[in-house]
């Protein structure tokens, strides 16, 4: 927790510079007012994902060390493992929940003291989907790590879950907007549009967005585009639901005793 509030300490202090607006804060302390896709803005956005990726890290082997550590014990008085599964599951959602907030809640605050914002309507709106959409999308994360460190190891499972968020946010490039030479202006394609809606990374860039709220709607929404925040709401739901599944399936049928993937 320490890592998300001295994290967006030092990014407000240096990068935000000359903000008054507390809803417009809210986007470009999450990950950055990015108005076009190229390897530069690619770059802005891996950067800003780097405290998620911390803690996919961290908590990632949450689960996973505690079915190592007491597994044997917890099991063999418990007939079903999903119930313990599920508690565990419970758990990381709260340190993810609690991690975003801290993020969000720093970084507003810091903003306060050195930039004089003030509320703006859409505030709260706009931090609302933030916080559920970033806190699904970690706690996604971490359960994908736990869920392959069951199966493969540790040291897999962290390589394998970064290299996918990096391979994700460097596909974003296929959702590039094109130049139209009759309307003068950047387009993006229904094939980019699509692309942009189905890659997870995408699903997090706020100001990417639409939203029914106008308030929100004017800060955002910069490739002005039907994409509606609570949509990623429920791709990240969705991915939780799956990364659920896994996780049981893994703590379910991976024995323990004769497969430690530590050990070989």
């Amino acid at each position: 927790m320490l890592i998300a509030a001295g994290w967006a300490i030092m990014g407000n202090l240096f990068t935000r510079a000359g903000l008054t607006d507390m809803t417009t804060s809210i986007v470009i302390s999450a990950y950055g007012y990015i108005e076009k896709i190229d390897r530069t803005t690619l770059t802005a956005i891996f950067v800003n994902l780097l405290p998620y990726m911390v803690f996919s890290i961290i908590y990632g082997l949450y689960i996973y060390k505690e079915y190592c550590n007491v597994g044997v014990y917890v099991f063999s008085r418990m007939t079903n493992r999903k119930s313990w599964c599920m508690r565990k599951i419970g758990e990381l959602y709260l340190f993810s929940f609690v991690y975003t907030v801290i993020i969000i809640v720093v970084s507003l605050v810091t903003l306060v003291f050195t930039n004089k914002i003030q509320y703006s309507d859409g505030t709260i709106r706009l931090a609302f989907f933030y916080i559920v959409n970033t806190s699904l999308f970690i706690c996604a994360s971490a359960l994908l790590v736990n869920a392959l460190a069951i199966m493969f190891g540790s040291q897999t499972a962290v390589i394998i879950s970064m290299a996918i968020q990096i391979i994700c946010t460097g596909l974003l490039i296929f959702s590039a907007p094109e130049w139209d030479e009759v309307l003068m202006t950047y387009v993006m394609s229904r094939r980019a549009e699509i692309l942009l809606k189905i890659n997870p990374i995408g699903n997090l860039v706020l100001n990417w967005h639409s939203d029914c709220s106008e308030p929100v709607n004017q800060v955002i929404n910069c490739f002005g585009i039907n994409y509606p925040l609570w949509s990623s709401t429920v791709y990240m739901l969705a991915l939780l639901i799956i990364m659920t599944a896994v996780i049981n399936t893994a703590v379910k049928h991976r024995d323990i005793i004769i497969s430690n993937p530590e050990e070989g």
